[in-house]
Order: structure tokens, then C-alpha cells, then sequence
């Protein structure tokens, strides 16, 4: 059954969202075959073109980010918490199960909306710059393994696991705020906006307190290897390499709690507050 359900959450986003998607990427190439024709046209022409269309793709390309989230989101509302939500929990599925198909769907179309704005960078940036722009990328993952004696691939799998984690907090985050907005009597979507808001200022208090120590931590054991603070050759591995390796730990403990406590109380909601006034 979550399969029917996925099928039917996509079946009902895919059409609005690749229009969007695809007019960004759209209007990515045709802003490089444009800037090709522009070069030999009137520089005061060109230079107003050219405004005209940074102005624009930057305007689409937050856009596209912004309302693929309220696009998703308010689907969920819709579907949990509006009429829509008496033909859904009469469907023989499970709480999780719905709750689930949702965060399946919100999750992929988050990936390709992710994907479609680097593509649009790419696109943009034209031919002559990608192989820059490549070799940069297993330049940085070499760095990072040369300074923390870790092998590329597992720093790649890291980093996934960090987006991978770092998307379903945001996500679930989200289902949470609709969720405690769906309790109050009425005035639910500002109810939700508010907690947003005042979720969104706590993590990232609790985010830069935590950034801040991790960065405490880092100097304190480099300072303790070397502590004239005298310039000297490179050490590799660092040796806050294992100091590193705690700090993602924790902050990848830290995205799956919160994520689980937001999941736990949108299921809650769900099954035993559920309010379609």
C-alpha cells in the first residue's frame, strides 16, 4: 500500500514541479547561448540584457528552491489536516505508512530540485568552465582525506550521509511545525508559521553554540600538538583528525534524534490529535 501511496503523491506533484525544474535548467542554456550572442553586440545593450537576466535566473533560481518546499508541504497540510485528510485516513494504511509516502516524496523531489539547481549552475557557466569546476571537486576530497587520514570514498559516503540526514530534519521539521499548527482551533497556517519561526531560531542558536565549541575543540588539540603558535609544516593527518571525527558523529546523532523526535510528535498528531476542523 505505501507503494499506491507514493504513486499517487507523485503522480499529483510531478507535472507542477518538473515545469519548474525544467524552466530553470531551460532558462540556464538559453542564458549561455545568449551571452555567446550578446558578446558581439553593443556593450551598453548588452550590459542591460545581462542585468535583466541575472536578475531573472536569480529570482527562479530561489524560486524553484522556495516553492518546491511549499509546494510539498502544503500538500501535506492539505492531505493530513483539510477535507482532503477524510479520504485519506479512511485508506487502510497505517499512520507511519502515510506519514512515510510523504517524506519518500518530499525527500526525491528535494534531490532533483537540488540537482536541477547545480545542473543550472553547469549550464550557465558553459563548457569552458566544467573542467575546472570537476577537477575541483576530487581536489577537496583529497584534501580533506590527505588532513584527516580518512580514504576519499568513506568522506564521500560521509558527506552523503550528512545531506541524507541533514534534508530529513528539515523535512521532518516541517511535518512537525503543520502538525502542532493543526492543534490550535483555528488559524492553523499561522499557527504552523509562527512555530517555524520559532523552531527555526532555536536550531540555529543551538547550531552556531555548537559550531562555535567544535571550533574550540579543533584549536585547543592543534594548539596542544604545537602550542608556540609558531608556523610550522603541515602535520598529516592532522592532529584534530580524531577531534573531526567526533564532531560529525555527534552532529550526525544530533540530525537523526531531531529527526525522529519531529517524526515521533507528527505521527502522534496524526493518529490520536487529528483535528480536519
Amino acid at each position: 500500500m505505501l507503494i499506491k501511496l507514493l504513486k499517487y503523491d507523485w503522480k499529483y506533484s510531478w507535472r507542477l514541479l518538473f515545469l519548474l525544474n525544467g524552466a530553470l535548467l531551460l532558462f540556464s542554456i538559453l542564458g549561455q547561448l545568449g551571452s555567446h550572442l550578446l558578446q558581439s553586440g553593443n556593450y551598453t545593450v548588452m550590459s542591460i540584457l545581462a542585468g535583466m537576466y541575472i536578475l531573472i535566473y536569480t529570482l527562479l533560481f530561489c524560486g524553484s528552491l522556495i516553492t518546491t518546499q511549499i509546494i510539498l508541504i502544503a500538500r501535506y497540510y492539505r492531505n493530513f489536516y483539510t477535507d482532503e485528510g477524510y479520504l485519506l485516513h479512511t485508506l487502510p494504511v497505517t499512520t507511519g505508512q502515510k506519514i512515510w509516502a510523504k517524506f519518500i516524496n518530499h525527500m526525491l523531489w528535494t534531490l532533483i530540485n537540488i540537482l536541477c539547481l547545480l545542473l543550472s549552475i553547469l549550464f550557465l557557466a558553459g563548457p569552458g568552465e566544467w573542467k575546472y569546476m570537476f577537477q575541483l571537486i576530487p581536489d577537496t576530497f583529497s584534501a580533506f582525506s590527505k588532513t584527516l587520514g580518512i580514504h576519499p570514498v568513506l568522506i564521500a559516503l560521509g558527506g552523503l550521509l550528512a545531506i541524507v540526514l541533514a534534508l530529513s530534519f528539515m523535512i521532518f521539521s516541517l511535518y512537525f511545525c503543520i502538525s502542532i499548527g493543526s492543534l490550535f482551533p483555528s488559524h492553523k497556517v499561522i499557527a504552523s508559521i509562527v512555530t517555524y519561526v520559532i523552531l527555526y531560531g532555536v536550531v540555529q542558536f543551538a547550531s552556531l553554540a555548537y559550531s562555535i565549541y567544535s571550533v574550540f575543540l579543533v584549536d585547543r588539540k592543534i594548539y596542544t600538538v604545537n602550542p608556540s603558535g609558531i608556523p610550522v609544516d603541515p602535520i598529516y593527518p592532522s592532529p584534530a583528525a580524531g577531534t573531526f571525527g567526533v564532531i560529525y558523529a555527534v552532529g550526525m546523532f544530533l540530525l537523526l534524534a531531531g529527526s525522529a523526535a519531529f517524526y515521533g510528535v507528527s505521527y502522534y498528531v496524526a493518529h490520536k490529535k487529528l483535528n480536519l476542523d
